[in-house]
């Protein structure tokens, strides 16, 4: 019960976060990146830095991938589906909860400029992919919920 208490507090607040931070036209959304990191730290970190810097590394990779978000059932889709295989990974009797923690933590990190610039705090994005210096390719709608779901799929098939 307890368990399922904490699954159900995360959820909540990670569907508000998606729900209160209002991500540009293009940006990749939460739920995919949390799967992404999450997944890359599961099956391959030691540790929280190395999970902490495959979830950064992934940020940048998913962002390079053509995508797009403004449909609104992407992100509350790809936080269903990260909210789920952070419950299957934490139900895993091998599964380090530091370590999906770090690396799914680590992969929507980079989205926080998007709130900062929101709120009126920052004016400008230093994040590769979020700056120009890397560039984000676009997709139409459909196309880019089934890219989304795609890669979190694959993500979630390659972490068990």
């Amino acid at each position: 019960m307890r368990a399922l208490l904490k699954l159900l507090t995360v959820s909540l607040l990670f569907l508000g976060l998606i729900v209160a931070t209002p991500a540009p036209a293009g940006a990749m959304t939460l739920g995919t990146h949390f799967i992404v990191g999450a997944g890359l730290a599961h099956a391959l970190a030691d540790n929280e830095w190395e999970a902490f810097a495959l979830g950064l590394a992934s940020h940048m990779l998913l962002d390079a991938i053509p995508h797009d978000d403004r449909a609104v059932e992407t992100p509350v889709i790809t936080a269903l589906l990260a909210t789920l295989f952070a419950y299957q990974l934490l139900h895993q009797g091998e599964a380090n909860w530091r370590l999906i923690a770090a690396g799914g933590v680590a992969g929507m990190f980079p989205d926080a400029e998007h709130a900062l610039k929101h709120a009126g705090v920052s004016k400008r994005s230093y994040y590769p992919s979020h700056s120009g210096m890397i560039r984000q390719p676009r997709a139409e709608m459909g196309t880019a919920l089934a890219i989304e779901l795609g890669i979190s799929f694959l993500a979630m098939e390659i972490s068990f």
